[in-house]
């Protein structure tokens, strides 16, 4: 039996624009606004191509490792994966998705951190009934051991504090597709521990994970699979070994590259 497709990419692309004007010192930008101010002001910003047409299908029980470089695309993927920006050409199967992108996020600042986590519940969990979602709420208090401070307001927390009470929450339920990008910083040694148990709990459960990180240990802990981006395209897909092998070869590449410039 074929396995199902939580989601497919098809001939994907991912540009930005440039906040900039192509002129090379402020002469030029004077001189062009005086001569030609309305041209000037409606001229075109500069276009970068961040992902060039690339396509994969990932499937159930996929836990797919994103490798490359910095400001390769990748957390720009996963954004569309998740579906904070719209993509006709990302097609997904299924009925929810989880996403952990930044683990310092507080909705309200001046709220506690109970209410904090109660808004992000009623965000994430829209299917649960009133019932389940005060135990998930009491769930991910008692994992997260922030104790009393859950009710003091989450703008006095430190960073690790922010990161135990969001993880606690986002972890609690599991999703057809769950996207972690650098999910491991920011909590304490002891935390970290326990908190990997609780996460190799909920991608058991969940449907197919993409997991960015920089530590290729934790892709080897958790993936089945990796996915690794460079020059704007997907170099390797496939097995863990190879792909770790294909990443780790270029990233030394890159390196010795660098130190040449200097």
């Amino acid at each position: 039996m074929s396995k199902r497709i939580i989601f497919e990419v098809e001939n994907f692309s991912v540009t930005y624009s440039q906040n900039s004007y192509k002129n090379r010192n402020v002469r030029d930008v004077f001189v062009n606004f005086i001569s030609a101010p309305l041209s000037f002001l409606k001229k075109e910003r500069d276009r970068y191509l961040v992902l060039d047409d690339i396509s994969f299908k990932v499937y159930e029980g996929d836990v797919v490792g994103i490798l490359g470089v910095n400001g390769v695309g990748k957390t720009s993927l996963c954004r569309y994966l998740a579906g904070i920006i719209n993509s006709d050409e990302i097609k997904f199967n299924g009925n929810n998705i989880c996403s952990v992108f930044d683990t310092n996020i507080s909705i309200y600042p001046d709220l506690t951190g109970r209410e904090n986590a109660q808004v992000l519940i009623e965000l994430l969990f829209t299917k649960c009934t009133s019932a389940e979602r005060a135990e998930i709420l009491k769930e991910a208090l008692e994992f997260s051991e922030i104790g009393d401070f859950a009710d003091t307001p989450v703008n006095t927390y430190s960073k690790g504090m922010k990161a135990r009470l969001y993880l606690s929450v986002v972890t609690s339920q599991k999703a057809d597709l769950v996207i972690l990008d650098e999910v491991f910083g920011g909590t304490d040694v002891f935390f970290t521990e326990k908190f990997k148990n609780r996460i190799k709990r909920f991608i058991k459960d969940s449907g197919a994970v993409v997991m960015v990180s920089h530590d290729v240990e934790t892709i080897k802990e958790y993936c089945n699979r990796t996915i690794v981006l460079a020059n704007k395209k997907v170099k390797f897909d496939g097995a863990l070994a190879p792909g770790i092998a294909k990443y780790l070869s270029m990233e030394t590449k890159i390196e010795v590259e660098s130190k040449n410039l200097q």
